[in-house]
């Protein structure tokens, strides 16, 4: 689909180490020939390692690097092996290589990582053993804490393992709200904010409270709160924040109809660019809430300034989405844009209205003009690329897109870019895969690039690797185009009934989308 890995580096560090370790010695520190022997078979077990990583035999690269760290003693290999496991998501081997990993030296980092292993693969009591001694160490920020219990399936069970683990220390405590505000138990967190905010020079527990007070009592409930935290000064916040709660807070009455916000507002005392800031901020709340013509009103509201261009985007968002497409082209071009960033924004945004309207081709010829001004901007490129692409330009689409992996190689849209359409046009599929496992290597858990993996897996006939690089994206993402190729694997595997399945939840979640469309087509499948 189209859409330095801090491991890969660590990974290449260690090959880069056994490298200068097997080159050759000075005289006086001449190698044997076993030792020279010794450091060969490991450099090359090793880059064996790494490129079965890549290529995404994950369990088969943990295995290796697990007998390496073992036989070399060396921690990064072992961390090597806990992530290549959990990318296989074998959180149990995962914590095997970890607990190796904590007895080469791993430090805390190591036991961090065998609780959460733990607790990945569905064992919460013995992952809150192994948390515990880590809070008993103060060895576990309470911030990871909670990232690491927000992951358990058991709500109850998870929040229950929170109140024995998190300490009684303010910071502590607000995190321990955010874990029972997650998990929907409020007057848990309500209870942990308000310990929190009682010593907390921090306003984070304040505003959370206020917000929790607000979703489940209403604002005018919350309101107290936030005078609350005023009158203690904003412990943690400059005073400009205090007055940008208000401000917000305000709009929030004003659109639910509540006639106090102008009293809230004129006590906020506010800078005039945080009215035009709220206004704003309104808009983007109530077009979020779908009442279009009340975030209309607000985005309208907006003066000239900081905050007057995302404003004119809002409008030509709201009407390009009721179908007034010629409306909101109106509108974008009569918007100036302030510099390069804007004004690539309001072509992109035209270009995709123009699609929509038009079709391709007339957003094809919106986008090149406009890259005229801004020949190199990565955004523009893409753009340019992918509408090429669907007005059957390919060869023009792989060229924008190798310009695009030259000026930005590290930028991993481009490279899954680029190898998605070849694969997707059969285009040299080898080259296409290791396009896309460089990205992925990028960003190892973008659901889009896992799609792009997928996809060229099963150019390449690799039905059953290209389903599970498809179910892991379809896991992490509703996207239409990612249920589409999903749906075709499993066609293709006999698996029918799952493919209808599939399928059918896509089109139930109303995303208009022509690779969707395409593949329904083809295989008539209801």
């Amino acid at each position: 689909m189209h859409s330095e890995n801090s491991v890969t580096k660590k990974i290449h560090a260690v090959a880069f180490a056994l490298c200068a370790a097997f080159a050759p010695a000075p005289a006086a520190f001449a190698l044997s020939p076993a030792d020279r022997e010794e450091r060969l078979f490991v450099f090359n077990h090793a880059l064996v390692a790494v490129m079965r990583d890549a290529q995404g035999q994950h369990l088969v690269a943990a295995k290796m690097f697990e007998e390496i760290a073992r036989h070399t003693r060396d921690p990064e290999l072992a961390y090597a092996a806990v992530r290549a496991a959990e990318k296989a998501k074998n959180f149990q081997l995962a914590a095997q290589h970890a607990r190796l990993w904590h007895e080469l030296g791993g430090g805390n980092e190591a036991q961090i990582r065998v609780a959460a292993a733990i607790l990945l693969s569905g064992n919460l009591p013995a992952a809150e053993a192994e948390l515990h001694k880590l809070v008993g160490q103060n060895a576990i920020p309470p911030e990871t804490l909670f990232q690491i219990l927000s992951a358990a399936k058991n709500p109850a069970a998870a929040v229950e393992a929170g109140k024995r683990l998190f300490p009684a220390d303010p910071d502590s405590q607000y995190q321990f709200g955010r874990l029972a505000a997650r998990f929907k138990q409020l007057d848990i967190a309500r209870k942990a904010f308000f310990r929190a905010a009682q010593s907390a020079e921090k306003p984070e527990p304040h505003l959370a409270l206020a917000l929790l007070t607000e979703e489940s009592d209403g604002l005018q409930a919350a309101i107290p709160q936030l005078d609350d935290y005023r009158k203690k000064g904003c412990p943690g916040a400059a005073a400009e924040r205090c007055h940008e709660s208000y401000v917000l807070t305000a709009y929030r009455q004003f659109s639910r109809g509540e006639g106090e916000w102008r009293e809230t507002l004129d006590n906020a005392r506010r800078p005039p660019e945080l009215q035009a800031r709220a206004r704003l901020e309104a808009g983007e709340m109530l077009e979020a809430a779908e009442m279009p013509k009340r975030a209309a009103l607000q985005y309208g509201k907006v003066p000239s300034g900081e905050f007057y261009f995302r404003a004119r985007l809002g409008m030509a968002r709201i009407a390009r989405d009721s179908g007034d497409n010629t409306l909101a082209l109106n509108i974008l071009d009569e918007t100036p844009a302030g510099g390069r960033r804007d004004f690539a924004n309001r072509e992109i945004t035209a270009a995709d209205i123009l699609n929509r309207r038009d079709g391709p081709r007339a957003a094809l010829r919106r986008i090149a003009e406009a890259r005229k001004t801004s020949p190199t901007h990565s955004g523009m490129l893409y753009s340019h690329s992918l509408y090429a692409e669907q007005s059957g330009e390919v060869e023009l689409a792989l060229k924008l897109l190798e310009t695009m992996t030259t000026l930005f190689p590290n930028d991993p849209d481009g490279w899954n870019a680029l190898g998605y359409v070849m694969a997707d046009h059969g285009i040299n599929l080898p080259t296409a895969r290791a396009h896309i496992s460089r990205a992925l290597q990028m960003k190892p858990d973008d659901p889009n690039i896992m799609d792009s993996m997928g996809w060229v897996h099963y150019r390449l006939g690799n039905l059953h690797l290209a389903l599970r690089h498809l179910a892991a994206a379809a896991e992490r993402s509703d996207s239409a185009e990612i249920a589409a190729h999903l749906g075709e694997v499993l066609w293709e595997l006999g698996r029918r009934d799952s493919a209808r399945e599939v399928w059918r939840r896509a089109l139930e979640r109303g995303e208009e989308n022509r690779v969707l469309d395409k593949t329904l087509e083809r295989y008539h499948p209801f």
